[in-house]
């Protein structure tokens, strides 16, 4: 009688090893840039609100907030995320000029060491409402790790 083959050989069990090892080589660097671009969100979606806070005084008294007013406004955004290290607020001289907002991350987690670089938001009133532009000091290859309406470069 033919003795019947049970359980795996050395080498079957080898190439599943390389196999498994393939794949966490390519999943592993894709999921650390996914959960990059998802903490990078935050700060950009906490912002939100902050324009929203920014906007209804601009309306209701007829210019921007002081500076300190604005700090506590954008303040919130830094107590409310642990990527923003430090969130600086500079009105406009008048109500048709810019103001900017100015949010410094920290606590990234990311091994490309994004703490320290700035978000900034140019706040400008419209006809539509308030336009925002969203500028960084982040270098153009790690864009791929920040929300789409912030890849554009600072010129300071």
């Amino acid at each position: 009688m033919k003795k019947v083959q049970q359980g795996f050989t050395l080498i079957e069990l080898m190439i599943v090893v390389a196999i498994i090892g393939i794949l966490a080589a390519v999943a592993i660097p894709a999921y650390q840039d996914y959960t990059t671009r998802a903490r990078m969100a935050e700060p950009v979606s906490l912002m939100s609100a902050a324009k929203v806070d920014i906007y209804e005084r601009l309306v209701s008294d007829g210019s921007w907030p002081a500076d300190a007013d604005g700090e506590v406004i954008v303040d919130k955004v830094q107590n409310s995320s642990d990527l923003v290290a430090t969130a600086d607020y500079t009105a406009g001289a008048t109500s048709s000029d810019a103001t900017l907002v100015e949010l410094t991350l920290g606590n990234t987690g990311d091994a490309t060491n994004l703490d320290g670089k700035k978000l900034k938001f140019t706040l400008t009133p419209s006809s539509n409402g308030l336009a925002v532009v969203c500028w960084t000091d982040i270098a153009s290859s790690f864009y791929n790790r920040i929300p789409n309406e912030c890849r554009r470069a600072t010129s300071t």
